[in-house]
């Protein structure tokens, strides 16, 4: 009985963990590796060359600069720039109507 209780809790625990490991978020790594030096990064002649370093080392938000908005959120510049549009519209209709 033992056994059979220890097997369906080993096939348990085992299914939790491919779970785990087919929904949890991706590592992101970094293009290049520690100790490289980054061309074109240091364009001031006075101070010392950049080189890569540790991904732990740079900040959190510097891995999500490159991932795309949600489709849902327009950006309130583009919202701006679009309601702009909609009131010269209007406006240049208003202005054909009159004539």
């Amino acid at each position: 009985m033992n056994f059979l209780r220890n097997a369906l809790f080993k096939a348990n625990y085992l299914n939790k963990i491919s779970l785990y490991r087919c929904y949890s978020t991706p590592v992101v790594k970094s293009s290049v590796t520690v100790g490289t030096r980054l061309a074109g990064i240091n364009y001031r002649v006075d101070k010392e060359e950049v080189f890569a370093k540790e991904d732990s080392e740079y900040p959190d938000w510097l891995w999500t600069l490159l991932d795309e908005a949600p489709k849902d959120q327009i950006p309130l510049r583009k919202q701006i720039k679009i309601d702009n549009i909609d009131k010269i519209k209007r406006a240049n209709f208003m202005k054909a109507k009159k004539k």
